[in-house]
């Protein structure tokens, strides 16, 4: 199994969620989840996205929730 890391951090209001994020940061991911398999080569592996949130109150976390396979790979963009 090889596993690729893509870290996404930003600032949301208080009232929404991490994962609720808009098409065009999903296709900002995708295409740097493919920008970092690329640089390892292209190797056979399965593609998926997880989203991990975690939440601060008062600069401590307070939660933290793991979302598998949160979004498919978007179109255009393939691997594989």
């Amino acid at each position: 199994m090889a596993r690729t890391h893509v870290s996404a951090f930003r600032r949301i209001l208080p009232a929404t969620s991490p994962s609720s994020t808009s098409n065009l940061a999903v296709n900002g991911l995708t295409r740097a989840g493919l920008d970092c398999l690329t640089l390892l080569r292209r190797p056979a592996v399965k593609v998926r996205f997880d989203i991990v949130e975690v939440l601060l109150a008062d600069g401590a976390v307070k939660e933290t929730r793991h979302l598998a396979n949160a979004f498919p790979m978007e179109w255009p963009y393939r691997y594989g």
